[in-house]
């Protein structure tokens, strides 16, 4: 069990709180709460501290079975904790390789290559959807005056009022 805050493996998780600059240089960040903890990739959780009253909870017990952690006293986690009212449990988790990096290099030539395809497809699209549209409007307008606007040519139906919901659905 650690009681001293001026214990090495304090001092630096005090430093990876403080200072981003040592996170990046040592591509591990901090996280707090049982629930951020347990749902890291165990493979990268480097280090695991919990406070002796998380640890005195039977329930957190059960939780952290499988898991190597290190008991820290209350007064001591409070220090290294980044939080004004911690929860007791705090991991040092190892950030990801590259994957992120090369995900984000990758995307924008593509985006900048579909860009103008992109312009063009919604150009084709907008003159038709432009096209119903006005014709759904004047129908439903003529309907709403009592005009009848004959539709669908040789069945010989006509729009009037109780068409104008049918005919804007097909339209749309």
């Amino acid at each position: 069990m650690i009681t001293s805050s001026s214990n090495s493996r304090m001092k630096y998780v005090i430093q990876l709180n403080k200072k981003a600059r040592t996170r990046r240089q040592e591509r591990v960040f901090v996280v707090e709460g049982i629930k951020m903890c347990l749902e890291a990739p165990r493979e990268q959780i480097q280090e695991m501290y919990v406070s002796e009253s998380f640890l005195a909870d039977h329930c957190n017990q059960e939780r952290l079975e499988g898991f190597y952690y290190e008991v820290v006293s209350d007064s001591v986690f409070s220090k290294i904790s980044d939080t004004k009212t911690p929860q007791g449990i705090l991991c040092l988790v190892q950030m990801p390789r590259y994957w992120i990096l090369v995900i984000n290099r990758l995307s924008k030539p593509c985006a900048d290559a579909l860009e103008d395809k992109r312009k063009s497809w919604y150009l084709s699209l907008s003159v038709p959807l432009s096209c119903m549209i006005l014709v759904t409007d004047f129908v439903n307008w003529a309907a709403s005056n009592g005009i009848m606007v004959q539709a669908w040519g040789k069945y010989g139906l006509y729009e009037n009022q109780l068409f104008s919901h049918g005919a804007m659905c097909i339209f749309t």
